[in-house]
């Protein structure tokens, strides 16, 4: 889908459209300052010209909010011209918007634009007849899993973008903006891990939003059979509308970590990897609470992206072809690009999409969803290109590792976060057993990874820390039911 910026040649368009003309003379000036500049794209599918029509006359493409129109100019000495087709009339918002561009904070605001944000969230807010004043709008913003302050962030969403979301949001006229996330297992091993302290020392400076925990006040949720009664936070809840802003970024257990990964964490209590020691499937209550509780929008951040686990804790040699080649570590990319669109399932599509992932074949999620319900992506997400650059190491750690333990997968995506710790910011727990605790876990898994591919691949994991039993007592690495 490609999104060209409005120019002057919309005015041509206008003066022909009153005139009632089909054709219209473009002089060499007109045709120059009806050329496009800019970065920001949007992918739309533009009627083909005949071959005489190709052959005898030039085109001058304009686009608005409405419609794309074709005008012709035909030769002097030519037959008469074939009739310009149809108007393409576009009916509502699209599913999702990409844009690209060196700027961030204008391929921001350009994706809020041609995506329809804000005429879907004032839409919203006349439907349920309160004032702009008293309307609630909650975001869930990936940051909890950032341990160090980046300048190109890689690990959460950008705090530059998300106060210039707040703070249009504050131009027309909402006041009751909340930006929302949820304490993670890395506050067991981590001082200074509250959602606040997080945030503030990630640069969300809270001028245009409050940030909240959606741990602080719980409510339950009824998610059916499959899932049950779980908890999420009263603000998710009682919100009018809610926002997912994910990072482009991979996960070990579910791969592109993007708006359904968000979704799942608004399950406020136990944490992500608690929940899935007793079994909930993250796949089943992201589906579940995305029919309970809708997400209206979706925006993914891939201005700066890291294509694989952080650190140097994964093994990278099992991922090695038997020629040697293959990725030594993870990737980071500058892609100057924003996904956004009110269809949540939309933009997760195009999101796997970009990744270089088919979307359907998910394992997690949206494979799920076409089962059960028969969904499948809108056809824009079919013409969306593969990240420049990406080559889907994160997607290759995820089919390494064994699907049917996402709990073993969950440890080892949190292992390596630890391995970037800024201390100053997050000094490490007093009692560190813990930590300990899931290294060795962490290790006996790699083992075992290296153990199925061959014992000649790669050097043998380093031995486990010893722990004094009198020290650690009783098993308290085991989740406490819930």
């Amino acid at each position: 889908m490609v999104i060209r910026r409005k120019t002057t040649a919309s005015q041509s368009r206008t003066s022909l459209a009153k005139s009632g003309r089909a054709d219209h003379k473009v002089d060499g000036k007109a045709e120059k300052g009806a050329r496009r500049s800019g970065t920001v794209r949007r992918n739309a599918k533009a009627a083909a010209p005949t071959a005489i029509a190709a052959r005898n006359s030039q085109r001058v493409v304009a686009d608005d909010e409405e419609e794309d129109v074709v005008v012709s100019t035909p030769r002097a000495q030519s037959t008469p011209p074939t009739p310009p087709p149809a108007p393409i009339v576009r009916s509502g918002a699209r599913p999702v918007v990409v844009a690209r561009g060196d700027d961030s904070s204008r391929v921001f605001s350009e994706t809020l634009k041609h995506s329809g944000f804000f005429d879907a969230i004032e839409s919203a807010q006349i439907k349920s007849g309160k004032k702009r004043e008293v309307y609630e709008v909650v975001c869930k913003v990936d940051f909890m899993r950032g341990v160090r302050q980046e300048n190109e962030p890689v690990s959460y969403v950008d705090p530059r973008l998300v106060a210039n979301l707040f703070n249009q949001l504050l131009d027309h006229g909402f006041r009751i903006l909340r930006v929302v996330e949820v304490r993670g297992e890395l506050s067991r091993y981590l001082a200074h891990r509250s959602v606040k302290e997080v945030g503030k020392a990630l640069g969300y400076d809270e001028s245009c939003y409050e940030l909240k925990d959606l741990g602080d006040d719980l409510v339950p949720v009824d998610l059916g059979p499959s899932v049950g009664r779980r908890a999420t936070g009263r603000i998710w809840k009682q919100s009018d509308f809610r926002i997912v802003f994910a990072k482009n970024r991979t996960d070990e257990c579910f791969g592109p970590a993007l708006a359904l990964w968000n979704v799942w964490h608004t399950l406020a209590t136990p944490t992500d990897l608690v929940a899935m020691e007793y079994g909930v499937d993250p796949g089943d209550f992201a589906l579940a609470m995305l029919e309970r509780l809708p997400v209206h929008f979706a925006l993914i951040d891939a201005i700066h992206s890291r294509d694989g686990s952080p650190g140097n804790v994964f093994p990278y040699e099992l991922l090695r072809a038997a020629d040697g080649s293959g990725p030594e570590a993870a990737q980071v990319h500058r892609l100057g690009t924003v996904l956004a669109g009110a269809d949540v399932l939309a933009v997760e599509a195009a999101g796997h999409k970009m990744q270089g992932l088919d979307p359907v074949t998910d394992p997690l999620c949206l494979q799920k969803l076409r089962k059960t319900t028969g969904w499948k992506p809108p056809a824009e997400v079919d013409a969306l290109p593969v990240f420049p650059g990406w080559k889907g190491i994160g997607a290759r750690v995820r089919e390494l590792l064994a699907a049917e333990k996402p709990a073993e997968s969950t440890r080892l995506s949190l292992s390596a976060s630890l391995t970037q710790v800024d201390s100053r910011l997050f000094p490490p727990q007093a009692s560190a057993w813990q930590a300990i605790r899931m290294r060795q876990k962490v290790e006996a898994m790699i083992d075992e990874l290296r153990r199925r591919r061959g014992a000649a691949v790669g050097a043998p994991a380093a031995a486990p820390e010893s722990i004094d039993a009198a020290d650690v007592g009783e098993d308290e690495d085991d989740p406490a039911p819930f």
